[in-house]
């Protein structure tokens, strides 16, 4: 592994030698990136911001309330 090159190391948090940032390309890691920025700025102007930081997460209900 000595000369392996990730964009992002990501140790496993149940084989702690286990790298799962061995998988993640380009597209991914843009991804990763727009969800961390997104993340800091609902923690930074929201006081409660868990229910903010999970919406995108949230299935649909029943009535259609809900998110994707």
């Amino acid at each position: 592994m000595g000369n392996d090159r990730h964009l992002i190391c990501i140790e496993d948090p149940f084989e702690t030698s286990h790298d799962l940032g061995r998988v993640v390309d380009k597209f991914s890691i843009r991804v990763l990136r727009e969800e961390f920025e997104r993340a800091a700025r609902i923690m930074h102007q929201d006081p409660n911001p868990c229910a903010k930081l999970l919406e995108p997460y949230i299935p649909e209900d029943n009535n259609g309330q809900g998110h994707n």
